[in-house]
């Protein structure tokens, strides 16, 4: 387990390196769906956004999807020209929608890999899987205490 300050990102690219033969199955490039649970100024997502630098470096085509509106660093990910939507979910009671969604958006843009950060994005990209073509799913737990208690 990494600690959760000072976490070595490139760990979590060498897992993508990992899966990386996968890749070209029906495009030229490796495709990787980045989930998560929103954009705030937390480390999580700062993380992402490193982890989204350094694939896209070596070549990787990403999409950034939020299930919540982004709150912060969309600059950020502007200045990196990531392919980004957000499903804006806002309640539990609203979410079929959004999440039929996410399967159109997967099913299209066919990623090689997805990865998913935050205990939400984890739960739905774990949930949404069996109605996908996802050939590689990564969750990426940052923290053994996944709420908030």
């Amino acid at each position: 387990m990494w600690p959760f300050a000072g976490h070595d990102h490139d760990q979590d690219t060498i897992a993508l390196d990992k899966v990386s033969f996968i890749a070209g199955q029906g495009h030229s490039t490796k495709r990787l769906m980045l989930l998560t649970t929103d954009l705030d100024y937390g480390g999580a997502q700062r993380q992402l956004l490193l982890i989204a630098r350094e694939l896209i470096a070596k070549g990787w085509d990403l999409k950034l999807v939020t299930l919540l509106q982004p709150k912060a660093l969309v600059e950020e990910v502007l200045e990196l020209e990531l392919q980004f939507e957000s499903l804006g979910i806002t309640s539990s009671f609203g979410a079929a929608r959004p999440i039929a969604q996410l399967v159109r958006l997967i099913n299209e843009w066919r990623p090689d890999v997805m990865h998913c950060h935050m205990v939400h994005a984890n739960l739905v990209g774990r949930a949404v899987r069996p109605f996908t073509n996802v050939p590689v799913m990564i969750s990426a737990a940052r923290n053994v205490n996944e709420g908030r208690r």
